[in-house]
């Protein structure tokens, strides 16, 4: 859904001003975070959110009272969009897992129900494993472009996906010069 239509959802609504006081309580909130984590709060609450559970709280309040809506009100629904939303980190290699421990962490001090993360390539070298496994990250999804260790493969953070089939088709495609990029779109 576009920006446009969210914009003309909430017009439609008739929540304009409950909407933009909303999201002037996100901006205050993400002023004051950490500026390497302030980009992906901007995205994430202001530039790509669709506002559905603010605006079905504003809706409830609506069809149960015909009074204007309380500002206690929009606090509660800026702090339901805080809570309920799920970050996923995206990585092209995780070696040691320090950075990507860190980042997971400083997302869920923020406001992010559930850390997920993904990477290509899964190195998992030294403690990789323990600073997961101590990370607030509920799964790290990679490939098995790395073979893991029995133990790594284990962990129930860890979710490998094969990229067996997709490598046959590569090499298919490069032998009988096709195209590569038609796997991928």
């Amino acid at each position: 859904m576009s920006q446009a239509t969210t914009e003309g959802i909430i017009a439609d609504l008739g929540f304009r001003e409950e909407m933009q006081q909303l999201r002037e309580i996100l901006e205050r909130w993400i002023g004051g975070a950490n500026q390497e984590i302030r980009p992906l709060l901007e995205w994430q609450f202001i530039t790509n959110s669709k506002y559905f559970r603010p605006l079905t709280v504003f809706s409830t309040h609506r069809a149960i009272t015909d009074e204007p809506i309380p500002n206690r009100l929009i606090y509660s629904a800026a702090v339901l969009e805080m809570v309920h939303n799920m970050t996923l980190i995206v990585d092209d290699i995780v070696d040691t897992a320090g950075t990507l421990g860190q980042v997971a962490d400083a997302i869920r001090r923020a406001g992010a129900r559930e850390v997920l993360a993904s990477s290509s390539h899964a190195v998992l070298s030294g403690r990789a494993l323990e600073k997961i496994e101590a990370s607030p990250l509920s799964k790290l999804i990679v490939t098995d472009s790395i073979p893991l260790s029995d133990e790594k493969k284990r962990s129930r953070k860890i979710v490998v996906l094969s990229i067996a089939e997709l490598m046959r088709k590569a090499i298919r495609n490069i032998h009988e010069e096709a195209s590569v990029t038609s796997l991928f779109v």
